[in-house]
């Protein structure tokens, strides 16, 4: 009933005046708080759900195309890595054949180049037809199609330029695969153990690029509005 007689003898005051007075007693009462205002130079948005997010352009994975056995692990869970180091060291019975199969294709090219040398001799010397050389030069450029093709695939396999020359060279198998790192970063997901297989499907490393991350807010409609691109937020 006080609280009411209150009410009433203040709105009786505001209509007789432009101000009014209240004691301590009666600002506890109506649970009346004041403050000195503030210059702000933001604008609260309030609280919201948020979470940071990579870019997906910032994710790369590593993977192969075959079964394989990991020999060696070179890194661990978020680790940092520099492009071209060495991540881990894997085995196949698909690598070694493509190995043995592009050193086959190799030695065959030889062969035919020795042979489309010796006729295409013997053509200009009129001992042979001119067809034969024809038919050894056709030979030839099928044969290096042949081991084009081999050089692709050893590539889609992940090995090197420098490693194809190598082979190539020496003709010598290689027993391992060096997998590297073809980005700088961070190691976020890795999902093999020194010792263990691997097939095909499996993504071997993910590796965060160095970069800007994103965050994701669930704001209000009418309070995104309040926001412009460039923008700074203090979060």
């Amino acid at each position: 009933m006080t609280k009411l007689l209150l009410g009433l003898t203040l709105s009786l005051l505001l209509l007789e005046a432009n101000s009014i007075n209240l004691t301590a007693k009666q600002e506890q009462d109506w649970q009346i708080e004041t403050a000195i205002p503030k210059v702000s130079s933001s604008l609260p948005l309030g609280e919201c759900m948020s979470e940071v997010v990579t870019p997906p352009q910032h994710l790369h994975t590593i993977t192969l195309p075959f079964e394989a056995q990991v020999k060696k692990l070179h890194v661990a869970l978020y680790d940092s890595v520099k492009k071209g180091q060495l991540l881990a060291e894997l085995t196949g019975k698909d690598w070694i054949e493509i190995q043995q199969q592009f050193i086959e294709e190799r030695l065959e090219l030889q062969q035919q180049q020795e042979v489309l040398n010796r006729k295409s001799r013997l053509c200009r010397e009129g001992i042979i037809a001119k067809k034969e050389c024809i038919t050894a030069n056709a030979l030839y450029k099928a044969q290096k199609s042949k081991l084009s093709a081999s050089k692709a695939l050893l590539k889609g396999y992940g090995a090197s330029d420098k490693l194809i020359n190598r082979l190539s060279n020496k003709l010598k198998i290689s027993q391992t695969i060096p997998v590297y790192a073809e980005v700088s970063g961070k190691v976020l997901k890795l999902n093999i153990q020194s010792g263990k297989s691997t097939v095909p499907s499996d993504a071997l490393f993910i590796i965060l690029k160095e970069g800007a991350l994103w965050l994701q807010m669930d704001i209000l409609a009418k309070k995104a509005m309040l926001l412009k691109k460039g923008q700074k937020v203090q979060i």
